[in-house]
């Protein structure tokens, strides 16, 4: 703990994240004017509190990404997206698949939603990431810290709500036509993005709709002496062009909207699917390697309503259906008619793993703002019941049911420089697997009671925030969190490619439950917006999968469900420092600790010390060009060892040809743009340029699910346009 506060001591006065990154309102246009940025801090959230609530004031630990900032963040993975943001981190594996990780938390541990309703994407797989398209956000918010009050099981440790772009509406007597034109190029894969969304709308009725096609080849890494040419314990097993790790994505979206004289009513249906290849580990006999393909869809529908009943008040009503799937065909051995594996060309006949979950919540929300100008909250119930259904050969999860009933409630209470928040939360979750949907019925329980769980669990939340001045605002946050065990991990029996390893579930597994505290300093002034948190987790009953000392026949460790009381506890800092009407300085520090507290050992899958420092060069104009910015941005990771066996991939510290754990690195990326010259539907078009890893470092990222047997990707050059119509 001391070293936490030591580094953030000294960093304090200088770091923080890019006030870009604060996004704006959309009543905002982006100003170009740097003196007026820090009016950016006040866009409003409402992710996580009862009402649209300024970020700056808000007791939540909130951020919100969106505009300018998002398309200059934003790629095929939603980890990757949202990854400079402090204390958000990204699991990695090739170019479309990214998962966050807030404040050491990831997986079932992070509740991912699209408009405040929780997405279900198999979350329990270290590679398996959320099935969204950023594109078609108009914003993301994240809460930092247990979320559970509102969202229920999985928001442990934080939440990332995917906000969609709204149907618009006109002014009365007009109808409205425009839209937005999307294309964008990647050096590293040679990938290619193009997308169309297209906007109609009168003074009752609105439409929008939006297609997104991505391409991707196969990633590169810089081109290092693998092991078997160089000898050098270490060098990587694969190396350059990274062969299996292409991918395809298609996407859409359709959403109507009636302005009724009683409020809105909104349909909107999602379509996201994608097709990828995975490179296997070794064997070092074959100098390409093996490739694994898996094809994943999603399906989208979501009814919504707001009904005025009275000044102030209005009701929520909405009812969500999602459907999941994914395919996955045999690993290794080759066969001799696929010799490199089986890759998503051999889909979807050759499958082994074919998961499928319809998802169906009804929720209904009571809202108030501002009773006598202080009070506003939000009561609710919330009714979710997924069905899943297991045809493959191999059940690395059971067919089976689960229902969740909820009863939960928030309120704010604003009493001048003092704001106020408390929620409670009574969840009853029952699971069951059935025999009758799972094709491979091994891992179906002999014994019938242990193929039911039901927990019931009651939640909490406090939090406050007080403007000390009109600079500086202090935040802190008192939460409980819940996180029931999936049926995946109470029943998978069998071996799970995408961590290489066995896993066998345990049906007698516990709830998880967290406190969860958190403290904050936020300051904004016309030159300078920084924020400093410190925070601490304590989960009972954290679960993991441990690795027994044993291998099956074929090498693969055998790793079993446990439980065990864990503690995380971390700091992230971050500032903007606005030097003139050209030149801010911004950086950011982010530190988690996470360990079991019997053993003292460390937790799985926590990232690297982080810093960030860069300079933003933001000339009024140049040309034509309007709004132009350089960033200049340097990243440092501390070197990260492996959490013992208990690590993902931890096998590859005992190979001469890899790591599980990593050395520091540094990096230098960039970031570059401007608006169009022109404007239309009050949004400017903009061309955004990234550059990561510049100079082409060799490194391995700690949560790079790859670093086992091959370096992070080289040098990648992203070319992004956005041309609204």
């Amino acid at each position: 703990m001391k070293t936490i506060f030591n580094a953030s001591a000294m960093l304090a006065a200088l770091v923080v994240y890019p006030v870009h990154a604060q996004a704006q309102d959309k009543s905002q246009t982006y100003n170009e004017q740097p003196q007026l940025a820090a009016a950016e801090l006040d866009t409003l959230t409402v992710t996580g509190t009862a009402k649209r609530t300024p970020v700056f004031n808000t007791p939540a630990d909130v951020q919100v990404l969106q505009g300018r900032e998002k398309q200059k963040n934003q790629s095929a993975s939603l980890g990757e997206t949202l990854d400079r943001l402090p204390g958000i981190s990204n699991i990695g594996t090739g170019s479309q698949t990214g998962k966050p990780v807030i404040r050491g938390l990831s997986g079932n541990r992070i509740r991912v939603m699209q408009n405040g309703i929780g997405l279900y994407h198999q979350q329990y797989g270290v590679r398996h990431a959320p099935n969204i398209e950023p594109f078609f956000a108009d914003r993301i918010e994240v809460v930092r810290g247990a979320s559970s009050i509102l969202y229920g099981s999985d928001a442990i440790g934080g939440a990332v709500n995917v906000i969609s772009t709204p149907v618009p509406f006109a002014s009365p007597g007009k109808t409205e036509l425009g839209g937005e034109v999307t294309a964008g190029y990647a050096t590293n894969n040679n990938e290619r993005m193009g997308g169309l969304r297209i906007n109609a709308a009168n003074d009752q009725f609105g439409m929008t709709g939006a297609f997104l096609g991505r391409e991707g080849e196969n990633i590169t890494t810089p081109n290092e002496a693998t092991f078997s040419e160089s000898g050098r314990p270490g060098a990587p097993n694969f190396s350059g062009e990274l062969d299996h790790t292409d991918f395809e994505q298609r996407n859409g979206e359709f959403a109507v909207g009636w302005l009724a004289p009683f409020g809105t009513i909104t349909a909107r249906y999602k379509h996201w699917e994608d097709e990828h290849n995975y490179l296997l580990p070794p064997p070092l006999n074959l100098p390409d390697g093996i490739g694994i393909g898996q094809n994943l869809e999603n399906d989208l529908l979501q009814l919504e309503a707001m009904i005025d009943l009275s000044p102030g008040w209005h009701l929520e009503p909405s009812f969500t259906w999602s459907n999941n799937k994914r395919q996955s065909n045999p690993g290794p051995p080759p066969a001799a008619d696929r010799p490199q594996g089986s890759t998503r060309d051999y889909l979807p006949e050759d499958i082994v793993i074919d998961l499928e979950r319809d998802s169906y919540t009804g929720r209904v929300e009571l809202v108030h703002n501002d009773i006598d100008g202080w009070l506003s909250g939000r009561w609710g119930i919330e009714v979710v019941r997924e069905e899943q259904v297991s045809k493959g050969q191999v059940a690395l999860s059971p067919g089976g049911e689960i229902s969740n009933y909820s009863v939960f409630g928030f309120e704010e209470f604003e009493l001048g420089d003092l704001t106020l928040n408390a929620g409670l939360r009574f969840d009853r979750r029952e699971q069951e697997a059935k025999a009758s949907e799972t094709r491979d019925q091994t891992v179906i329980p002999a014994n019938a009671g242990s193929r039911e769980q039901t927990y019931s669990v009651m939640t909490g939340s406090v939090g406050a925030s007080y403007q000390l001045t009109d600079n500086l605002v202090a935040a802190a946050n008192l939460g409980r969190g819940f996180r029931a065990p999936d049926l995946f991990e109470l029943f998978v029996n069998g071996v799970h490619g995408g961590v290489a390893a066995v896993q066998i579930g345990d049906p007698t597994l516990e709830e998880e439950t967290a406190i969860n505290t958190d403290f904050s300093l936020r300051w904004r002034s016309q030159r300078l917006q920084a924020k400093a948190t410190i925070y601490r987790n304590k989960i009972s009953d954290y679960l993991f999968f441990g690795d027994t000392g044993q291998t099956n026949a074929g090498g693969l460790p055998i790793l079993q469900a446990e439980q065990a009381d864990a503690t995380l506890y971390g700091a992230d800092l971050s500032a903007h420092y606005q030097l003139n009407t050209l030149v801010a300085l911004h950086g950011s520090y982010e530190v988690v600790r996470g360990d079991f507290d019997d053993s003292g050992n460390d937790l799985p899958l926590l990232p690297a010390d982080t810093i960030r420092g860069g300079v933003t060069l933001t000339p009024t104009a140049m040309g034509a060009l309007e709004n132009p910015y350089l960033t200049v941005e340097v990243v440092h990771k501390k070197d990260k060892d492996a959490a013992g066996q208990l690590e993902p991939f931890s096998q590859f510290d005992n190979t001469p040809f890899g790591t599980a754990s990593t050395d520091d690195y540094t990096l230098l990326n960039l970031y570059a743009g401007f608006d169009l010259p022109y404007e239309a539907s009050g949004q400017p078009g903009r061309i955004a340029l990234r550059v990561n890893n510049l100079l082409d470092e060799d490194y391995r990222d700690f949560l790079d699910t790859y670093k086992g047997y091959a370096l992070s990707p080289g040098r990648n050059v992203t070319l992004q346009m956005n041309l609204p119509f």
